[in-house]
C-alpha cells in the first residue's frame, strides 16, 4: 500500500521555536507523522489531483495545529513555574506534571488524528463514487522514548539568593546519574576488548603452527579451514567478529554518553562560577570554600571524561583493524594476507575506569559536602 503523508514533522522543534522555554529543555526529537495507507490506483488518483490532496490533508493538519498552540502554552506556563520555583523537587514536579500532560494529549490527538484522516478520506469518497473500493488505513507515528524533558541548571538564577544556589547545585545528582551510567558502559567496553583481543591472540596461535600449509593454499580459506587449520579457528573468527561488533556499539554509547556528560558539567561549571560571585555566598567563607571546592572535582571529572573520550578514539581504530584483519582471512588467499602476518592488533585499549571511578566519588562527595554547607547556613540565617 502507498502511504500519503499528511503530516511529518518534529514536535521537539515545532514546540521550542513557538515556546522558546528557558528553563525546560526537550532532549531528544518528537517525531509525529499522520499519514493514510490507500492502495496503488488510490494513491494514484490522490496523487493527480492537488485539490483533492488538500481536502484530505488540511482537517488532520488543522487538529495537529491545535495540538502544537495547546502544548506551546503549557511549556510556556510550565517554563515560568520552573524559573520562580525555589527548590529542585519544586522544579522537577512541574516538569513530571507538564510531561504527563504533554503525553495525555498526544495520546488524545493519536486517536483523533486518525479519525481526523478517515473522516476526510470519507468526504472525498462521497465526490468520487470509484474510491469507495480503495483499501485505506490511517497511521499516526511517534517517536518512541521522544518525551524526554529536564530542567537545564544553566538557566537557574544563581543571584537568587542562597536558596537558588542550593537549587542549582543540587541537580548535579542528576549528572552523578548520568556518569555512573558512563562509568559501568566503560567497564563493558573493557570487558569486551579484552575478549576481542585473546580471540585474536588465539587466532595468531593457530596460523603460527599452520603457517607452512597455509602459505601454499590457493583461494580462500573457507574452501579448505577443515583440513588444514581446523573448525576451531572459523568458530573463533566468529567469535572474533561477533564481540567485535557488541565492542563497537558499547564504545559508541561510551562516546555518546561522555559527549552528554562532558556537556552538563560544563553547565554546572559555569553555574558554580557564576554561584562564587553571589553575595550571598561570598558573606559566608565556609560557604564559597564548599562551593569552590566542589568547582575543582568537577574540573578533574571533566578532565578524565576528556581522557576517556581520547583512548575511545583509539578503540575506534582497534576496531577497524579487527574488521580488516577478519576480512582478509576470510575472503583473501593466505599468501596474501598482511594483518595477520604483521601480527595483527593485540594491545589493550583501556578506558582508565578506576581512576575514573575515584575522581567521580570525590565529585559526588564535594558536591554533597556543598548542599550541606548551604542548608546548614540557610538554617542558621533562619534561626538568627
Amino acid at each position: 500500500m502507498a502511504t500519503i503523508v499528511l503530516v511529518d514533522h518534529d514536535l521537539k522543534q515545532v514546540l521550542t521555536a513557538k515556546a522558546k522555554p528557558s528553563a525546560i529543555k526537550l532532549e531528544k526529537k518528537i517525531p509525529i507523522k499522520i499519514a493514510l495507507q490507500v492502495d496503488g490506483k488510490g494513491n494514484e488518483a490522490v496523487d493527480k489531483d492537488p485539490l483533492l490532496q488538500a481536502k484530505i490533508t488540511k482537517p488532520a493538519t488543522k487538529s495537529y495545529q491545535t495540538l502544537v498552540i495547546t502544548l506551546a502554552s503549557d511549556l510556556m506556563d510550565a517554563d515560568k513555574r520552573v524559573q520562580k520555583a525555589k527548590t529542585a523537587a519544586e522544579r522537577q514536579k512541574i516538569v513530571d506534571i507538564f510531561t504527563k500532560t504533554m503525553q495525555a494529549k498526544i495520546a488524545k490527538h493519536k486517536t483523533l488524528g486518525e479519525q481526523k484522516a478517515i473522516a476526510a478520506w470519507g468526504k472525498v469518497k462521497k465526490e468520487k463514487r470509484e474510491y469507495l473500493n480503495y483499501k485505506l488505513k490511517a497511521v499516526y507515528e511517534l517517536g518512541s522514548d521522544a518525551l524526554s524533558l529536564t530542567v537545564d541548571i544553566a538557566s537557574i538564577p544563581a543571584s537568587g539568593g542562597l536558596s537558588a544556589v542550593l537549587a542549582g547545585i543540587k541537580a548535579f545528582r542528576t549528572i552523578m546519574k548520568m556518569s555512573l551510567k558512563l562509568y559501568q558502559m566503560s567497564l563493558s567496553a573493557n570487558k569486551m576488548q579484552k575478549k576481542v583481543k585473546k580471540h585474536l591472540e588465539t587466532l595468531k596461535k593457530q596460523y603460527n603452527g599452520d603457517k607452512k600449509e597455509l602459505s601454499g593454499l590457493k583461494g580462500t580459506l573457507k574452501a579448505a579451514a577443515n583440513k588444514i587449520i581446523g573448525a576451531k579457528f572459523i568458530t573463533t573468527i566468529d567469535s572474533v567478529k561477533s564481540e567485535n561488533d557488541q565492542y563497537e556499539k558499547t564504545l559508541l554509547g561510551v562516546k555518546v554518553n561522555s559527549h552528554k556528560v562532558a556537556k552538563e558539567l560544563n553547565k554546572l561549571l559555569k553555574f558554580l562560577d557564576t554561584a562564587s560571585k553571589n553575595k550571598d555566598v561570598k558573606s559566608s567563607k565556609k560557604t564559597l570554600n564548599s562551593i569552590e571546592k566542589m568547582n575543582d572535582s568537577v574540573r578533574k571529572l571533566l578532565d578524565r571524561i576528556i581522557t576517556m573520550q581520547e583512548t575511545a578514539e583509539k578503540g575506534d581504530k582497534f576496531i577497524a583493524d579487527t574488521k580488516i584483519a577478519i576480512n582478509e582471512i576470510e575472503n583473501i588467499e593466505p599468501s596474501k594476507w598482511k594483518y595477520i602476518k604483521k601480527g595483527l592488533v593485540l594491545v589493550d585499549i583501556m578506558l582508565e575506569v578506576d581512576d575514573y571511578s575515584s575522581v567521580q566519588k570525590v565529585a559526588e562527595q564535594m558536591g554533597e559536602a556543598a548542599i550541606d554547607q548551604i542548608e546548614s547556613e540557610l538554617k542558621d540565617r533562619m534561626a538568627a
